[in-house]
């Protein structure tokens, strides 16, 4: 009797919990969140050759920004030869930057009513898209201690925040029905977008290079990403995880391998968004309070 208990107490506790994880997912084909239907465009056999393109091209292409980034940051094995001062980390002056603090808690409070809304919803899985990914990146730069890893990751999600800026141009909002959803969408992505130009001008780990070798380093590693996880999850669950299981509806590729178009037009767009970046960078630049004040000690002191 107690084991039959313990399997019927073991299959309602899963049952639970793929209800809470993708149980809330549309499944129609109108809103394209997932379904059987939406899986059909593209065969598995179809998917399994453009992961093999992918990550193949992805290998290269990694290969190639290491090298580049290597003199920078050192990977790999040579990043154990290099070392860097709380001078260069600048570690004193971000951990007790005012900025960082009120971005820390504009982005956590963001991203935990985000995740209430998903537990509401019984759409946990959607966590899994690179929007979470970097919100939980950018959580660790806010309040993890500088670090030569730190900086590392820092540069290499830079370029890949065009992500956040696409999805403010198409926006996919039409699953949000519960209140506040759509404006913490919007929220999110926002905050996403300009964080990394709001603690530039701290210094330290949180120093843009403008080089291409990074957005080579982020996007080979994003493009495994999407290309293994969020499809494998994807097909498994049904699930239309950063459209990957098909394409936007409004996607100009769509009747094409647009996954595989993804993959190329993304080097350019990354270019594009660079130069549109030094403008919010600038923007952002002057509103630092951190600054003023060095500013203004320094004035006392002379």
């Amino acid at each position: 009797m107690e084991k039959i208990m313990q399997g019927h107490n073991s299959s309602v506790s899963t049952a639970g919990f793929y209800e809470v994880f993708y149980g809330g997912v549309d499944m129609s084909y109108e809103n394209r969140e997932g379904g059987a239907e939406c899986a059909s465009e593209s065969s598995l056999r179809t998917r399994a050759w453009e992961v093999l393109l992918v990550t193949c091209f992805s290998y290269f292409q990694f290969k190639f920004a290491e090298e580049r980034c290597r003199d920078s940051f050192l990977l790999s094995q040579r990043i154990r030869e290099y070392y860097l001062d709380e001078s260069q980390l600048n570690c004193k002056k971000i951990e007790s930057s005012s900025r960082r603090q009120i971005m820390l808690l504009i982005l956590a409070m963001t991203w935990g009513m985000e995740i209430a809304l998903k537990l509401v919803e019984g759409k946990l899985i959607f966590l899994l898209n690179p929007c979470h990914l970097f919100t939980a990146l950018q959580l660790y730069f806010l309040c993890g201690k500088p670090s030569k890893m730190m900086h590392i990751l820092f540069q290499a999600h830079v370029p890949l925040i065009f992500g956040a800026f696409l999805a403010m141009i198409l926006p996919d909002t039409d699953s949000r029905v519960l209140p506040l959803q759509r404006e913490i969408y919007w929220v999110q992505h926002m905050l996403i977008w300009i964080i990394p130009a709001y603690l530039a001008p701290l210094g330290g780990v949180y120093k843009i290079e403008k080089a291409w070798s990074w957005s080579f380093l982020g996007l080979s590693l994003m493009q495994v990403y999407h290309a293994v996880v969020l499809q494998g999850f994807s097909v498994a669950f049904l699930t239309n995880l950063n459209h990957m299981l098909c394409a936007h509806k409004m996607d100009p590729f769509k009747n094409l391998n647009y996954r595989l178009f993804g993959n190329a037009y993304c080097l350019l767009i990354c270019w594009l968004h660079s130069g549109l970046y030094t403008y919010v960078f600038k923007g952002l630049k002057g509103v630092s309070p951190e600054e003023v004040r060095e500013e203004n000690q320094s004035i006392k002191t002379d």
